[in-house]
């Protein structure tokens, strides 16, 4: 968003002072803003009111900060709104199935995603599990995959992928298990959570040599326009 002000002197014969002053609030990347959103404020200046008119210079663009904070906060909701992941193996909330845990194949679910902000760069992927090592009194979140500079253009991981299958560019972090790569739930007591977080970022991040999950979320930071996540649950039988 930019501003641009413009201001119309004109003196009377009793020299009054009228500045008009004109605000435009224009965006090119709000979708349900297509074109420029004007305000016209006139304000009546005396040289013997100053303060009084400082004041009301100060209501002005109070006004303005009010309103940009506003169209920020809308365009961050309706990107949250529309960027969704989902698996075909288990809907939210629901259980994963034992083929991609410890207990089965421990093979990563396919995974796609929809309605990333136009001005995605990147997008990063962690799999963790907050609830370790029991839900009942959790210590540590254990990271069980992580992807950064996943390319824009890509909206899916097929099932089992490997690193030879990763789209074009994709860099993997280090999971708590010290490696790269993905590994399944495996929650030693207890039904634990399982969230896969998908971030939409700016920017592509510079080369981070395998950074572990607090590494990766400092590079991240500022750089995040929209995030989603799905969470799967697991229970060893």
């Amino acid at each position: 968003i930019y501003f641009h002000l413009s201001s119309e002197f004109i003196f009377s014969n009793r020299l009054n002072l009228t500045n008009r002053i004109h605000f435009s609030a224009s965006t090119n990347y709000l979708s349900f803003l297509k074109s420029s959103v004007y305000f016209s404020y006139k304000v009546s200046f005396s040289p013997y009111n100053l303060e009084q008119q400082e004041a009301k210079m100060s209501k002005i663009f109070f006004s303005i900060f009010i309103f940009t904070t506003f169209l920020f906060a809308q365009e961050r909701s309706n990107e949250m709104a529309t960027f969704k992941i989902s698996s075909p193996a288990f809907a939210n909330g629901e259980e994963i199935p034992r083929l991609y845990t410890c207990q089965g194949d421990n093979i990563s679910p396919a995974l796609a995603w929809d309605g990333a902000p136009e001005k995605t760069k990147s997008f990063v992927l962690i799999a963790e599990d907050p609830d370790a090592p029991d839900p009942a009194a959790p210590r540590i979140t254990w990271i069980h995959w992580i992807l950064y500079n996943i390319p824009a253009s890509a909206r899916f991981l097929k099932e089992g992928i490997d690193e030879s299958e990763l789209p074009a560019g994709t860099r993997q972090g280090i999971n708590s298990w010290g490696k790269t790569g993905y590994g399944g739930p495996c929650p030693p007591i207890g039904r634990h959570r399982y969230f896969f977080k998908l971030y939409a970022l700016d920017s592509l991040l510079p080369e981070l040599e395998n950074p572990t999950n607090a590494e990766l979320l400092k590079a991240m930071k500022n750089r995040i326009i929209a995030e989603t996540e799905l969470m799967g649950t697991y229970m060893k039988k």
